[in-house]
């Protein structure tokens, strides 16, 4: 039977007449077992079903107007709607903020004909930088209502469900840690590392036991997980095997703005930060994770006064061990600590450019950009061999053991002394960072989404 309520078909009309896949249990609202969407797709080639937007009166007319929507009835299939969680584009900070706004605004030049539904707890009069205006098919879609509201009831799978903020969607894609209930969407996640697993002593007890909460949930209730590299990919399938075939690999991309033509005032810029050449340069957290204390070591070893280590980031916590590193060799004039800079601003594009060297020497990273950033701007890289860098990287870095500050100044003294040694790494590094784009970023993504909507 076939029947109508209200002004357009039902969904139980749609589930007749659409040729499903084998029927899933899907936790919906409250508990209550919904069937996973009819075969869909984004930008074409699958069948997916969509309620007319347009109310008729009459009911035959109401259901020719669905009949004439579908694929195959004498026009053109209509389009699938996507949700994008975006708060960290606009409440976000460095990497994970870029990502966001990055990913949202190539999505939608590729993929123009899609409904996007842009979600966050709330919208400020003026947009972040990056994000597109609002037209027929990309809306803003605030909550209004705080996060601490909300997650507390999305945690255990109540409602309100996303869909009363966007309206219908076919999937709804968390480029952060918020997952909101569904209705009927599928729900994409973004795993950008997994170190409160892998490496958990390197992390306060709290933030590794809710990093560990938040990835165990997406687990357990998201139907696509999107890895930014393949070592969290491979991470991710030894914790949780049973999600195979529906973890695909979407690494990052770098800013088009990392350049290494001089930029006038590079040398005022650096210079107002107290930076003198030459100098090694780390960007990111100062921590124990972030390894700072391998680099410290390395260069009392090279025994250079000459050279300072430059770090382009903020201390992330208390520690003890690496903050009387960090204190003697301040006082000694050989490290500079700038605190956080603007990841999209000039300071850093300029202290990138003129360093000697850019050293990542991190003990676990999901993905980062700072390798691939320092390539672009035309400095050499050494980065440590663990975890996801030596795919970063590839030949176009110099690799060592994190664990090994000999390693590191060894790895220091040949860049900074073999000039044959630095151009080459120099070239490969530019030809390197070109492969890592957004908009490479977005494709593979859309193909991640077209799979599973299938």
């Amino acid at each position: 039977e076939r029947s109508v309520v209200g002004n357009y078909v039902s969904t139980a009309e749609v589930r007749l007449t659409t040729q499903t896949g084998p029927s899933h249990p899907h936790p919906g609202v409250g508990g209550v077992s919904t069937d996973r969407r009819p075969n869909a797709t984004v930008g074409g080639g699958f069948r997916y079903w969509q309620e007319p937007d347009i109310p008729v009166r009459d009911p035959a007319r109401r259901l020719a107007c669905w009949q004439d929507s579908q694929p195959g009835a004498g026009s053109r299939a209509p389009m699938p709607t996507l949700g994008l969680g975006i708060s960290a584009a606009v409440h976000g900070h460095r990497a994970i903020r870029r990502y966001a706004v990055s990913l949202t605004r190539e999505l939608i030049g590729l993929a123009p004909e899609t409904n996007f539904r842009l979600f966050s707890w709330r919208f400020p009069k003026s947009l972040a930088g990056g994000l597109p205006p609002a037209s027929q098919k990309v809306r803003y879609c605030p909550a209004r209502i705080p996060g601490r509201l909300l997650m507390p009831l999305w945690n255990r799978g109540l409602p309100p469900a996303v869909e009363a903020f966007t309206g219908q969607l076919d999937l709804f894609h968390a480029t952060d840690q918020d997952i909101p209930t569904v209705r009927r969407a599928l729900r994409a996640f973004t795993l950008h590392g997994l170190i409160p697993y892998t490496v958990p002593e390197l992390l306060p007890v709290e933030a590794a036991r809710r990093g560990q909460a938040e990835v165990d949930r997406a687990a357990a209730i998201c139907d696509l997980f999107l890895a930014v590299s393949e070592d969290t990919r491979r991470t991710f399938l030894d914790l949780f095997p049973q999600h195979a075939g529906r973890v695909f690999v979407t690494p990052l991309g770098i800013d088009p703005g990392f350049s290494p033509k001089p930029v006038p005032k590079d040398d005022e810029r650096v210079a107002s930060l107290g930076v003198r050449p030459p100098y090694v340069l780390a960007v990111g957290a100062v921590s124990r994770r972030k390894n700072v204390g391998v680099l410290l070591k390395a260069q009392r070893i090279l025994g250079r006064k000459d050279l300072q280590v430059v770090l382009a980031g903020g201390v992330a916590w208390p520690d003890p061990e690496l903050d009387s590193l960090l204190e003697e060799a301040q006082n000694s004039g050989r490290a500079l600590v700038t605190g956080w800079l603007d990841p999209d601003g000039e300071a850093l594009r300029a202290l990138y450019r003129q360093a000697s060297v850019v050293v990542h020497p991190s003990l676990c990273e999901g993905w980062t950009s700072p390798p691939l950033e320092a390539m672009a701007s035309g400095t050499p890289v050494l980065a440590s061999n663990a975890s996801s860098l030596p795919e970063t990287v590839g030949d176009a870095g110099r690799l060592f053991d994190p664990l090994d500050p000999e390693d590191l100044a060894q790895g220091l003294r040949d860049i900074l002394e073999d000039e044959d040694l630095r151009q080459d790494l120099i070239q490969k590094g530019l030809e390197r960072a070109a492969r890592f784009t957004w908009q490479q970023n977005a494709r593979l993504t859309l193909d991640a989404y077209r799979e599973v909507l299938k």
